[in-house]
């Protein structure tokens, strides 16, 4: 049985809370590197003190705006993956939950999608997890579609996730950019296809 919180516990989520969506209005309005952490502490009306106790710098918290876009996606993901049992039609939902997550609101995406190519080789452990969770999900599902006989067994599991993490993200970057004829989802779907018929053991194609 999971505990409730108690009350300093809700009141401290409620402060991060704050934080977090005050930041965000002002990265939307402003820009992120036009925002201080002045700036985020005066309109939350927080001491400076409390904002580094929920956030050790700015960067932090895009990285936290990862954290809970992977939540959501996986929350979406359960639900669509209970009614599929083929493991590429599970990889195919995948890229499509996360490009509605992303094309539901485009100026956030673009914000995270620069914080992450500048932090991709920094020494930020949020960044590094999102990164790394997305990819083992897409590992585990290749493994599961080898099993089953869908995909071929002499590839590296790990070899494709990567392939296909490559792309959503070389994808996000043309989207943000207007460089796609189609929808981004469209896009990931078609793109993810091209790969996966790659990967597909010889019963499967015919």
């Amino acid at each position: 049985m999971t505990k409730e919180p108690n009350r300093q516990e809700r009141k401290k989520a409620q402060t991060r809370g704050l934080i977090f969506e005050t930041a965000m209005e002002l990265f939307l309005k402003q820009g992120y590197d036009d925002t201080t952490v002045e700036q985020i502490v005066a309109k939350a009306d927080v001491a400076k003190g409390t904002f580094f106790n929920h956030f050790p710098t700015k960067d932090a918290i895009l990285s936290e705006l990862g954290r809970q876009r992977v939540e959501l996606a996986e929350v979406l993901l359960r639900k669509e993956f209970s009614v599929l049992s083929s493991a590429q039609e599970k990889i195919i939902c995948l890229l499509e939950v996360f490009g509605q997550v992303n094309e539901e609101n485009k100026e956030i995406t673009e914000l995270v999608l620069r914080h992450m190519f500048v932090q991709m080789f920094s020494d930020i452990e949020q960044e590094k997890q999102n990164q790394q969770q997305f990819i083992l999900v897409i590992e585990g599902l290749v493994s599961e579609g080898q099993v089953q006989g869908e995909f071929v067994n002499n590839v590296e599991p790990r070899h494709v996730a990567e392939i296909i993490a490559g792309m959503y993200f070389f994808t996000l970057y043309q989207w943000v950019q207007g460089e796609l004829e189609n929808s981004l989802r469209q896009e990931l779907l078609a793109r993810t296809n091209i790969i996966l018929r790659g990967i597909q053991a010889r019963q499967k194609m015919e």
